[in-house]
């Protein structure tokens, strides 16, 4: 028999944890919004302008100003943008831009957010899995490779600056120098080509087994300009020696491989 005071526990813990589902399905829906405003450029016109316009945000990003408005309209009462009633003016404050754009050293949020909106397309492969057994299609691991990659690039330049280079005496002045750079597994090659950008003098060779992750390496080098470095399809089992190298990194893939040792 259910007591008053079991009854008001009941219903007090109902209410409760339905008011979680509305916030998790609130915040959902504005971490999908989040993922749209990175890929379509429009938080970096937003941190690049003071307060402006909806119109003049969508000129400045060449989109459609109907749906730019739509999406303002989510940011400002998601509290993402300050939004001005009376010029009507949207603005992002500086140390939101930071955080969702990797500026001032910090990580790149708007990327990361990119992972629910992906795992959103891949859910009615997942739930095939769970019915039918897996593995998932090979082709949507090429998707998630890449944007673990692009997601986790920021980190690991943090990493090898702060933590990794430090350790060997002298490393950061001879990469200034010059000195020949080995990357086993580098993926779309952001990380690489972020390193040949910061040392020009040497020269960087990415490998990784993933045609797809090549093509777009060096297509990213080309668009970037950057010259001394190259990408090679390579399987990591058929190197034989990196002697010829002064330095080979292995960033975030030995836990891929069926041998790490």
């Amino acid at each position: 028999m259910m007591t008053d005071t079991t009854f008001a526990s009941y219903f007090e813990s109902t209410a409760l944890f339905e008011d979680r589902l509305q916030q998790i399905i609130n915040q959902g829906s504005l971490t999908l919004m989040l993922s749209i405003g990175y890929r379509t450029g429009l938080f970096r016109v937003l941190a690049d302008l003071d307060a402006a316009t909806c119109e003049e945000i969508s000129d400045r990003a060449g989109l459609q100003t109907k749906y730019v408005e739509n999406w303002l309209a989510v940011m400002s009462t998601g509290g993402i943008l300050e939004y001005d009633s009376i010029f009507q003016t949207y603005r992002l404050p500086a140390e939101y831009a930071a955080l969702l754009l990797q500026r001032s050293g910090s990580h790149a949020y708007a990327s990361s957010v990119q992972w629910v909106s992906l795992s959103a397309k891949l859910e009615d492969e997942i739930v095939n899995c769970f019915r039918e057994g897996g593995p998932l299609p090979s082709d949507l691991f090429t998707r998630l490779q890449s944007q673990l990659i692009e997601d986790n690039s920021v980190s690991i330049m943090n990493g090898l600056f702060k933590h990794v280079f430090p350790l060997v005496p002298r490393l950061i002045m001879q990469l200034c120098e010059g000195r020949d750079v080995l990357q086993l597994g580098c993926g779309s090659g952001s990380t690489l080509i972020e390193l040949a950008r910061t040392f020009p003098a040497s020269q960087f060779v990415g490998y990784d087994s993933c045609a797809t992750l090549i093509d777009n390496a060096r297509a990213t080098a080309r668009q970037k300009q950057v010259d001394n470095v190259t990408f090679l399809r390579c399987e990591l089992t058929e190197i034989h020696t990196t002697e010829s190298f002064d330095l080979v990194l292995a960033l975030d893939i030995l836990q891929d491989q069926a041998q790490p040792h």
